[in-house]
């Protein structure tokens, strides 16, 4: 088992592709679906060739960002409401702090940014939609996604969810909405963007570490499910030739 420390605690970690492999009904608790969703960065730029022109003046270059920690505690009530999980969540919050040795959320800030340093990634949009820039105008679309960690602990936290996520891949969409003809605009119907994907480089080795275990556990479970598909193709053949007639 992987562990970390943060602070005074040290954790268990245990890698989660998905909101829905989250323990004890938290997978499909509509508010934390919708944390989960949002843990991530974007924003959304422009580029009009009619008028030359961009949305903002200028792009950005690049990126940093640090790690991120969510508490979410659905309380004891078998349906909670939203105020009741911003209560429970905000305590389980205060215990981790306390029990972690930290006076307040600003100083856990802190000790993420010195156990997992600041992610960063660098990017050219320019460079990126200079062969579309005189023909079309675009609508580009930048996102910083996360890898999260399910953090657990024998005493402090009780049922509470705590997830550590680390800035993990950077994302650039670009839609063409427009084409610019002779005879001014014309609307294009492009249903999906083209998207240019780069991973994150991260802040330190123990990040890096973390990013790069869970990408071999999900090789070595995708070796096994490819393993686990030929030897069903061989039954299946085995069992196709077991049942041709004779003399066919």
């Amino acid at each position: 088992m992987t562990k970390v420390q943060i602070g005074a605690a040290t954790f268990t970690v245990t890698h989660k592709r998905d909101v829905t492999e989250l323990p004890q009904g938290y997978g499909s608790d509509p508010g934390m679906v919708r944390q989960w969703n949002r843990i991530r960065q974007s924003s959304r730029l422009h580029w009009d060739c009619a008028t030359q022109s961009r949305r903002p003046d200028v792009y950005p270059k690049g990126l940093t960002a640090p790690a991120h920690l969510l508490v979410y505690d659905m309380g004891p009530n078998i349906l909670p409401s939203a105020a009741d999980v911003a209560a429970a969540s905000a305590q389980a919050g205060r215990v981790l702090m306390a029990q972690a040795g930290f006076a307040d959320a600003r100083a856990l800030d802190d000790a993420l940014v010195a156990g997992f340093g600041r992610a960063m990634v660098n990017f050219d949009i320019d460079a990126l939609i200079a062969p579309l820039k005189p023909e079309f105008r675009l609508r580009i679309v930048i996102e910083l996604r996360y890898m999260h960690f399910l953090l657990t602990h024998p005493k402090i936290l009780g049922n509470a969810v705590v997830l550590l996520s680390l800035p993990d891949m950077f994302h650039i969409g670009v839609r063409r909405v427009a084409r610019c003809t002779e005879e001014g605009l014309r609307q294009e119907m492009q249903l999906q963007d083209d998207v240019t994907s780069v991973p994150v480089r991260a802040g330190n080795t123990l990040s890096w570490k973390l990013r790069r275990d869970a990408r071999e556990q999900m090789r070595k479970e995708l070796a096994d499910r490819i393993a686990q598909a030929k030897a069903t193709r061989a039954a299946l053949q085995e069992q196709i030739d077991g049942s041709k007639p004779e003399g066919d």
